[in-house]
């Protein structure tokens, strides 16, 4: 231990401390600690000692047996008020660890440990700590053991000490705790002070040989672990916070008055201090032969006691020298047992060692040898030498340190001390490191380490290794799972819960699940309990991952042990999502199951959803319910398609086991539409329909009643529905309707003329009435509705050149002299489009009808198509003396 210089001991009169001790405890669960009240009072008179620290009258508070949170917490803020230098604040007695809070809890006398709102929460005591001024040292010791109720989850308690550790830390300051599981651990039977504090007295009264005339910090906790180590108890933990490695903690008594002997109820220590045997002056090379010799001679043991001795007490640059001579010969043995005992030296002499070996070579062999040794060293020897090995520029011998020491893991435990011992160096990257690369030997122990490292606060560490062993973690019971997952909500990791739930229904239906019924049981047992834990939609992520993995027959039991859990209203999301992933048809299957367990009122609801699916599947389930006679079924969910919008009803009616009329009745949703939703189908028809769809639809309205016909034909007139002219055409054929009924439509009167019509879907349906009725006085009037409202003129045109094309000429010629053709152009391009199409008569045939309109034009177009000329204007007043207008002639 190398003395600092350069410290200064905290100013006693600018400095306070509080010194908190609880004996007994009004709950027998809490057993008494009568050696705490000696701590106090020992504590208090020491740290008043001027050989010692010297704080003044007035400047230290004992607290024993605190009545109340408050008045702990006033005492402590009185202190740090006052303090300006350093403010310290010890607390001995139970300390308690309940799963539902997350951090030390501090046992006040009236503690109960069943209700956790009795005893005192540490980050109170923080809050009051950091109260203090920016530049004021904090001191905080804790001796507390854990007789409490234990955290749940698999956490053990030799992991206790890091967790209360991490949990404790606070900013800006040196936090010292002791780690006891037990009260017999905290305060042995027989002894007068607790083991932690009594081992802190014993170093206050003392002092230390190898350290300066001010104790640091570190050099307290060095000397108190190695103490409680050598006599098998509890090892403390240290934490620094920007603060404490170069903090006085008091002055060394060793070094004034000849220390008083030693308290018996201390405890001796167990070291062995006999005075070794003086080694003989030898050189490296006559140890070398001396022990070649003693060898030969049989004498290998003795050899070997040899070189340890030397190891361990000449300097360290002839230690390396032997070493270095014994690998030059191959002499591994000799080498390792040289390499073993300087291990044993302690930090700094294993940097000094390094240095000392390559000094003699630059590849020396027993660098790997010594660090392989060093690794094996209790884990705050580690975590010094990797310190002491950075601080000597000795980087990559460091970071292999560590590595072989990380490679030895095997449990939390190992990890956890391992981790502990870094923090408490002041190393948490490298920390980090060991959390990160520890191997564990199972997914449960995995599953233990990250219950142990989110108790310390390490969040993202603990939940990126609860998602690696994810399936032994959905294993656990379901209060605990539940716990930790509403943990993972509260941190933001919604996603991470989700994945640890679906590994939960995953393992469910698993072939080698011991019960089926049971784990479905306990699926349902596990929404139960998210509910209460205010956690549904974590419940619905269970319901959605179950509706889709497990078959329909183990979702129909799921449904059954929901309801059987209370949670019936889960059972619809379930069967909905569960209906999405199998075939449609099963949803009927799903629907009884809600009947049978008394929920009639969320069976419909589960049919209503079913109105949303895909139209095929729709189509599907329309006609299972048709061939089973389910009349009442099949009409409740027309009845939710007929407010579908009017794309949803489209795409339905386009599925074969509608389109093809094998169940005409799902047309009755049309029925009830409004004029306005039907307007809209009609508009979809338009834009996305193909012929037969109107096709189906005009055979639909053509067969219901004689009055709803009319009246859906009359509105659609006064809409001006061009679909209305087919309708119309169709009663006028037919003549009135007979028996209150009109007769029904054969798709196949129109469907051939459609099929083949390259038009636009109005088109073509009105172009299919047309030829349907052929010259008939129906569909002249047809052609001259056509022709005068309901068509713009490219439309119009269409429709002149198709019913032209199909040797309907005065058809073709109603059309020419009804339309209204507003502009000069259009009339130019009827023309020309009919010459262009082989029709002169019919282009001639438009040129007299409008040659008024057009004027100079006709003659000119009329020359340029090589068609006859029009007519004059004299001609138009001889039309109008004898009662004709242009634009109307109907003469061939």
């Amino acid at each position: 231990m190398e003395p600092n210089t350069g410290l200064e001991l905290p100013d006693p009169h600018r400095s306070y401390a509080v010194l908190i001790g609880c004996a007994s405890y009004a709950n027998a669960s809490l057993g008494g600690l009568p050696a705490v009240t000696n701590n106090l009072t020992k504590l208090a008179a020491l740290l008043a000692d001027a050989t010692i620290w010297g704080l003044p009258e007035g400047h230290c508070a004992l607290l024993p047996e605190p009545k109340s949170r408050e008045q702990v917490l006033d005492a402590i803020h009185d202190a740090a008020q006052k303090a300006e230098d350093t403010l310290m604040v010890y607390f001995a007695g139970h300390g308690l660890a309940h799963p539902d809070v997350n951090g030390l809890l501090l046992a006040l006398p009236a503690t109960d440990p069943e209700r956790s709102y009795t005893a005192l929460d540490f980050s109170a005591v923080r809050g009051e700590v950091l109260s203090s001024r920016r530049n004021v040292n904090r001191v905080v010791i804790l001796d507390c053991c854990y007789g409490g109720r234990a955290f749940e989850g698999g956490m053990g308690t030799p992991a206790m000490g890091v967790q209360v550790a991490e949990q404790t830390r606070i900013a800006g300051s040196y936090l010292l705790t002791a780690s006891s599981a037990t009260r017999q651990a905290l305060s042995p039977p027989g002894e007068t002070y607790t083991a932690f504090t009594g081992e802190l007295i014993r170093l206050l009264e003392n002092g230390l040989p190898d350290a300066g005339e001010l104790l640091e910090a570190t050099h307290v906790y060095e000397h108190l672990y190695g103490e409680l180590r050598a006599k098998g108890r509890p090892l403390p933990q240290q934490r620094l916070s920007n603060t404490g490695r170069t903090l006085a903690f008091a002055r060394n008594r060793y070094l004034a008055d000849p220390p008083p002997a030693a308290s018996e109820d201390v405890g001796a220590s167990p070291r062995d201090a006999e005075e070794p045997v003086a080694l003989p002056a030898w050189t490296p090379r006559e140890l070398v032969r001396e022990v070649a010799g003693s060898r030969s001679a049989g004498g290998a043991d003795a050899a070997d006691a040899l070189l340890r001795e030397w190891a361990r007490r000449r300097p360290v640059q002839e230690v390396a020298a032997v070493a270095a001579l014994f690998s030059a010969q191959e002499d591994v043995s000799a080498s390792d047992t040289v390499n073993a005992a300087l291990a044993g030296r302690g930090p700094q002499a294993v940097a000094d060692y390094l240095d000392a070996l390559y000094a003699v070579d630059d590849e020396p062999a027993d660098v790997e040898r010594v660090l392989r040794h060093a690794a094996v060293q209790p884990v705050d020897v580690v975590a010094a030498t990797y310190r002491a090995l950075r601080s000597a520029g000795r980087a990559p011998e460091a970071d292999r340190l560590l590595t072989q020491r990380t490679a030895r893991l095997r449990s939390t435990e190992d990890v956890l001390d391992l981790a502990g011992a870094l923090w408490s160096a002041g190393l948490e990257p490298e920390a980090d490191r060991v959390l990160t690369a520890a191997p564990t030997e199972s997914a449960v122990e995995s599953g233990r380490l990250a219950d142990s490292l989110l108790a310390i606060g390490q969040q993202d560490r603990a939940f990126a290794l609860y998602l690696r062993v994810k399936e032994a973690v959905a294993r656990r019971p379901v209060p605990a799972l539940v716990r930790l997952l509403e943990t993972m909500h509260e941190a933001g990791h919604g996603e991470d819960a989700v994945a640890i739930l679906e590994a939960r229904v995953e393992d469910a239906i698993a072939p080698q699940a011991a019960s089926s019924s049971a784990a479905l049981q306990s699926l349902a047992e596990l929404c139960a309990e998210l509910g209460s834990a205010g956690l549904g939609p974590y419940a619905s992520a269970v319901l959605r991952r179950s509706g889709v993995t497990l078959p329909p027959a183990g979702v129909i039991e799921l449904a059954e042990a929901l309801y059987r859990q209370g949670r019936g209203e889960d059972c619809v999301p379930l069967l909905l999502t569960a209906t999405r992933a199998n075939p449609v048809e099963t949803v009927v299957d799903f629907i009884d199951s809600l009947r049978e367990i008394g929920r009639p009122v969320d069976a419909n609801a589960l049919l209503d959803e079913t109105a949303r699916l895909p139209p095929h599947d729709v189509a599907r389930l329309l006609e299972r319910l048709e061939t089973e006679d389910r009349k009442r079924d099949r009409d409740r969910l027309l009845s939710v398609l007929a407010r579908q919008p009017a794309s949803a009803q489209l795409a339905l009616l386009r599925e074969p086991f509608l389109a093809d009329g094998r169940y005409h009745g799902a047309f009755a949703l049309l029925g009830t539409a409004s004029g306005e939703a039907f307007a809209a189908l009609l508009e979809q028809l338009r834009t996305t329909g193909s012929h037969l769809d109107l096709i189906a639809l005009f055979a639909y309205e053509a067969g219901r009643g004689s009055e709803d016909l009319a009246a859906r034909s009359a509105w659609m007139e006064r809409q001006r529905i061009p679909e209305a002219l087919a309708l119309r055409a169709y009663l006028l054929d037919r003549g009135l309707p007979v028996n209150g009924r009109v007769p029904t439509l054969r798709t196949s009167d129109l469907r051939t003329v459609a099929q083949r019509a390259p038009l636009p879907a109005a088109l073509a349906l009105t172009l299919a009435a047309l030829q349907h009725l052929g010259r008939g006085d129906a569909a002249l009037y047809l052609a001259g509705q056509a022709a005068r409202c309901w068509f713009d003129p490219a439309q119009r045109l269409e429709l002149t050149l198709s019913l032209r094309r199909r040797d309907l000429t005065d058809l073709t010629r109603v059309v020419i002299r009804g339309g209204s053709w507003d502009e000069i152009d259009h009339l130019v391009d009827a023309v020309t489009a009919l010459h262009g199409a082989d029709f002169p008569d019919e282009a001639a045939y438009a040129l007299r009808c409008y040659a008024f309109r057009l004027g100079g034009r006709a003659r000119k177009l009329a020359e340029s198509l090589g068609l006859e000329h029009p007519p004059g204007a004299a001609y138009f007043p001889l039309l109008r003396r004898s009662g004709l207008t242009a634009g109307n002639d109907t003469t061939g």
